[in-house]
């Protein structure tokens, strides 16, 4: 149960990339804790550790092996990145993939509220209940919401990703009171994509949102009925908000046009900076773009971004093998949504990112393995394999 507890706290706090216990942030240090106690532990949990898993830190570690021999990077800011790829992809898939269904489920449900935590708290911070101060020292909070986050951008991308989870645990339970608690964190999730007024944030986690609430009501039992008149009140919803986005966020007025002459000439010299280095990129300390995918290809090289890309197949692949229904097609939203959302932002070792597409992939992979004992156990009840079909419709 300890392991448990600090995966879910780790899921939990992943969004909240502005607090930090020393030199990691919160996530990270539960996220070791977790690792630590299931490797070291008097109740040493089975870690379903797989090759693919390694690949960022292997071509990682490659690219920095090969700018400290030449002499182009510092080891130790190369070191640092080495971390943050292996706590925000790594430990993320080897922590989760060792969770058996119903703990999985739970873990999912507390990554979900954790992000739902980090909007909630720009309302509270206006009302004086949290500090605003040391979340986001470089922030004018006044103009732009950052939540638990460092930077609007960060509680932006926490909550875009999230979204088709949510919606997932929204149509996927019957009882009333957890519909309830699901509406109610997908409209704080809105309320901060508003506040945080990322235009990425805005325009892709809104789309995100209709596909996902489409995909959601199209596998309810009324679904010819339902998804039609849901289409309509989206488009309704969303015509009635558009005037109201274009008059009080960036995604109207001269603020934005201001930011893409910035970012075209950051992605513009990540580039160049790529073109001189193509395999293993210009160095650890010389990236820059504001694309995850200029940045990588400035930091990495080919050789770095490959490896990252594969571990991005690797889930795309499991979660087509291993989940079905509307889980699989939320699921897979999910990795498009942070794909997306790197075209115009980089982040591609947030904490945050895998933790719902690896937590699905768990939960339907742990259904269909009946060599562990939680699996055994269950299958001598009489209803097992309609359960299996059912998915997550089961709850915890």
């Amino acid at each position: 149960m300890a392991f448990v507890a600090l995966v879910a706290l780790a899921a939990f706090t992943s969004s909240w990339t502005g607090i930090a216990l020393g030199p990691l942030k919160v996530s990270d240090a539960f996220a070791v804790l977790a690792l630590l106690l299931g490797v070291l532990g008097p109740f040493r949990r089975e870690l379903n550790v797989r090759p693919w898993m390694f690949v960022p830190i292997a071509g990682a570690a490659a690219v920095l092996v090969v700018h400290i021999i030449f002499g182009s990077a510092p080891a130790e800011v190369g070191v640092i990145d080495l971390g943050r790829t292996f706590l925000g992809l790594t430990v993320v898939a080897l922590l989760s993939l060792s969770l058996h269904y119903a703990e999985a489920v739970l873990t999912l449900k507390f990554w979900v509220l954790g992000a739902a935590a980090n909007a909630l708290a720009i309302p509270l911070t206006s009302a004086g209940f949290l500090p605003a101060s040391g979340l986001a020292s470089d922030i004018d909070i006044s103009q732009r919401a950052v939540g638990l986050a460092f930077h609007p951008n960060s509680l932006a991308f926490s909550t875009v990703v999230a979204i088709p989870f949510a919606c997932m645990l929204l149509f996927r339970h019957s009882r009333g009171s957890e519909r309830l608690v699901w509406t109610a964190v997908l409209a704080l999730y809105v309320n901060g994509l508003i506040a945080a007024d990322s235009r990425a944030g805005l325009g892709i986690g809104l789309t995100v949102l209709f596909i996902s609430l489409v995909i959601a009501m199209a596998a309810t039992r009324w679904a010819a009925l339902v998804v039609p008149i849901g289409i309509l009140s989206l488009v309704g919803v969303i015509a009635w908000l558009l005037p109201y986005l274009q008059s009080t966020t960036r995604l109207g007025g001269q603020l934005g046009l201001l930011s893409d002459a910035g970012r075209d000439a950051y992605n513009a010299e990540g580039m160049h900076r790529f073109a001189q280095n193509v395999w293993f990129g210009a160095g650890f300390d010389e990236a820059i773009g504001t694309s995850m995918y200029v940045h990588l290809l400035s930091k990495f090289g080919l050789v770095g971004a490959l490896s990252y890309f594969l571990f991005i197949g690797a889930v795309v692949v499991l979660m087509i093998s291993c989940a079905r229904g509307v889980d699989r097609a939320l699921g897979l939203l999910g990795v498009v949504a942070a794909l997306a959302f790197g075209v115009l932002q980089p982040g591609a070792t947030e904490r945050a990112t895998y933790w719902g597409a690896m937590l699905v992939i768990a939960a339907w992979h742990s259904r269909r393995d009946t060599s562990s004992p939680l699996a055994r156990l269950r299958s001598v009840r009489p209803d097992s394999r309609q359960l299996m079909r059912r998915g997550f419709a089961g709850g915890v």
